[in-house]
């Protein structure tokens, strides 16, 4: 059997499994449709999709001492690390806070940092961080944190926001020396930082707001002072105002000439394929997707892409009717469209395009 065909029948057993569990909110069920103990992804994900759902729906089921002892166990047996895994540890997060110790949160955490080679799981990885810095009281997440000069290590290897988390920690712990060790990461102006990584803008946010707070502190010594950041936050937000344009480019290709359209603007997303236009950032809705690759982009408009015929995707979000997005020029993946949303919460999305970060590109415009 071919791998998309393995992947479809994986998803399919995941979406039933899911409605299972969600149906009769039996531990007894839920564990017997377990079948590989180590690497059962489907059954993970529905797993962890069900925890995500009686979070969010306050179901009684979660104060259950049988539901944590049975996660407890699981967690306990060192699974490999995949997408249901992290989701699982997500939900861990939220509902058991000061027990994380546990539920081998510290041997996850610290595994994940050296092992893990995909993107999307890289990009989950440092969310998760963020997620435990910013929910779990510091004296239950001291114990299973990664040590930070690990963090420092490998930081080259990981998602950029990573410098995110080393800075809250520093704010956290009041380590001044590890300071100096950041400084040195930087080694430009606040603007030239910005431009040089591709933070998205909540995560500008957040470290403008914890270099602020690190200021504030006269016993660090921090590359950016206040003035420095505020003034090279204005001249960043300068760069990144879009102007719209339109009009023809006719690149040459093996089968004649295509006529692609240009959307103008300071900042371009392109094709990492082939370089072809396909939007500006005045069209971007939402930096706070992920897809195959890692991140993913929500966008109003797009062009130069041919769509699918609709499918019917169940995501963690809910059931979508979406169409898979393609470059016109050279036929590279690029993402989907969401076509239909059954889901009232999620019809914002309705004729929006997702576009995978690593997928395509992102250049100076004019």
């Amino acid at each position: 059997m071919n791998e998309p065909s393995l992947r479809r029948l994986e998803f399919d057993r995941e979406n039933i499994l899911y409605e299972l569990f969600i149906s009769t909110n039996d531990l007894s069920i839920i564990k017997s449709n377990r079948q590989n103990q180590n690497n059962d992804i489907s059954w993970l994900m529905a797993f962890g999709r069900y925890l995500k759902t009686i979070r969010i729906n306050s179901h009684p089921i979660n104060s259950n001492i049988h539901l944590y002892e049975f996660i407890k166990q699981i967690l306990n047996e060192n699974l490999e690390i995949n997408c249901g895994l992290i989701l699982i540890l997500k939900q861990c997060i939220y509902l058991y806070p000061d027990k994380l110790i546990n539920l081998s949160f510290e041997y996850y955490l610290s595994n994940i940092l050296l092992i893990i080679l995909d993107p999307y799981l890289k990009y989950k990885y440092i969310r998760l961080l963020y997620l435990i810095l910013n929910k779990i009281d510091k004296k239950f997440f001291n114990n299973i944190f990664p040590l930070k000069e690990n963090l420092l290590k490998n930081y080259q290897q990981y998602d950029i926001s990573i410098i995110i988390i080393l800075e809250k920690l520093i704010l956290i712990n009041l380590d001044y020396e590890f300071q100096l060790l950041l400084n040195k990461i930087y080694n430009k102006t606040f603007y030239e930082y910005l431009k040089s990584n591709d933070f998205d803008d909540d995560e500008i946010i957040d470290l403008c707001y914890i270099l602020f707070q690190i200021n504030l502190n006269k016993n660090f010594h921090c590359i950016f002072n206040i003035s420095n950041i505020f003034i090279d936050l204005l001249k960043y937000i300068n760069y990144d105002i879009d102007t719209m344009m339109n009009w023809l480019l006719t690149p040459e290709t093996d089968m004649g000439r295509i006529f692609l359209e240009h959307l103008g603007g300071q900042r371009i997303f392109s094709c990492a394929h082939c370089d072809t236009p396909l939007t500006n950032r005045n069209e971007l809705v939402s930096t706070r997707f992920t897809g195959a690759t890692g991140r993913a982009f929500l966008f109003s408009r797009i062009v130069n892409t041919k769509q699918s015929p609709v499918q019917e995707r169940i995501m963690l979000t809910g059931r979508h009717f979406v169409r898979d997005i393609s470059c016109k020029k050279c036929d590279a993946k690029l993402g989907w469209m969401y076509e239909f949303a059954t889901e009232e919460s999620q019809r914002y999305k309705e004729g929006r395009v997702i576009l995978e970060r690593a997928l395509i590109n992102e250049t100076v415009g004019f």
